[in-house]
């Protein structure tokens, strides 16, 4: 196991901030690739989730590395996500019945009830903008892994072995994925989406995949093409799904993806030492990566309603074009919700301050 360093950074890890807008955009090719509404090879649609959302818990797990377990930080940051995501709808919602005004075609929430399903992450409900809705599905298991497993180091880090603790919880984790994803049984779906991303979650806590050596990742890397084979073959013949079908790897998380998502982490976690500076709009939009996720929900459907109006036959040169316009789109409405969301909050802020003193 890696050591790992506990303490906190003298200012905040700019590389980590890199990481996440990397993987907005990830997030925003996927999409493009996916929701896009013109043909698009499987093999390259695949190929996109190379980089998807298992990286966004690695990072989340490393960045939670720095500072020790704690519940109620933990509880904060769900909070904070969850009332962004509300502002988000809500906004997002109030434009859609102004559009549909002018017979727009969206469809705003106007039931209370389906509203309320929306501020639950209730997937396939959103105002207008259907990709907004199939977004989501990972949220409220990043909330289940993150109080999970900070409650587990909670407990293990009184004790002097606490390290040892770490790595045999992460084991655990490991195994009981692979005993539900092999039988099922009475766990159900979801635990098995719990114990693979929290899984990922405590890889980047414990430092795996942040290889100080050359040697090192070239072995790594190796091993981790040898097991997309092994892990390929094992899906082709027991799961039945395509060689290039990662999509089906996904949900529910098979092996396979575990090793697919492995490659990334190990590129970002090797690069970190040779990266003194890192690009300062990839830090800025990591720094604001939950606005950009959920404005990429608006620009890949837009790009959906819209794309069969190109005139373009190459469908690499349509994707092309159309992920450069989800990113336009996406940094226009996720810069707009963050800064209204900032003002909001300070209006908030403001009026608590008087009631308190009244």
């Amino acid at each position: 196991m890696p050591v790992v360093d506990r303490n906190p950074p003298n200012k905040r890890n700019l590389y980590i901030d890199a990481c996440r807008g990397i993987a907005a955009l990830g997030i925003i090719s996927i999409h493009t690739a996916f929701y896009g509404g013109f043909e698009v090879p499987e093999w390259f649609r695949s190929l996109t989730l190379f980089l998807d959302v298992p990286f966004f818990f690695y990072i989340s797990g490393w960045a939670y590395s720095y500072k020790a377990p704690d519940i109620i930080r933990s509880g904060k940051g769900i909070i904070s996500i969850w009332l962004k995501w509300i502002f988000f709808i809500c906004v997002i919602d109030l434009v859609t019945l102004i559009l549909v005004r002018f017979n727009s075609g969206y469809v705003p929430l106007t039931s209370p009830s389906k509203l309320f399903q929306a501020f639950m992450f209730k997937e396939g409900i959103a105002p207008g903008f259907f990709v907004i809705g199939g977004s989501v599905w990972f949220i409220p298991f990043f909330f289940g892994s993150l109080i999970i497993n900070t409650v587990v180091l909670k407990l293990v880090n009184s004790s002097r072995r606490k390290e040892q603790y770490e790595t045999v919880y992460m084991v655990f984790l490991f195994l009981a994925y692979l005993w539900v994803l092999a039988g099922g049984y009475f766990f159900g779906l979801d635990v098995i989406f719990i114990l693979f991303y929290g899984f990922i979650w405590m890889m980047g806590y414990n430092g795996f995949g942040r290889i100080k050596s050359v040697k090192g990742f070239i072995i790594s890397f190796i091993a981790a093409v040898i097991g997309l084979f092994v892990t390929t073959y094992f899906d082709m013949h027991l799961l039945q799904i395509g060689p290039f079908d990662v999509q089906a790897s996904k949900c529910t998380p098979s092996a396979r993806y575990l090793v697919i998502s492995m490659f990334v982490i190990l590129i970002a976690g090797s690069l970190e030492k040779w990266i003194k500076k890192p690009n300062k709009l990839l830090v800025h939009i990591g720094q604001n990566a939950i606005f950009y996720f959920f404005g990429q929900g608006v620009g890949s459907s837009l790009i959906n309603y819209y794309s069969s109006r190109l005139p373009v036959g190459n469908w690499f040169v349509k994707y092309l074009i159309f992920f450069a316009a989800n990113i336009v789109m996406t940094v226009i409405v996720s810069e707009s919700i963050r800064f209204l969301y900032e003002k909001f909050s300070i209006l908030c802020g403001k009026v608590y301050a008087k009631l308190k003193a009244s």
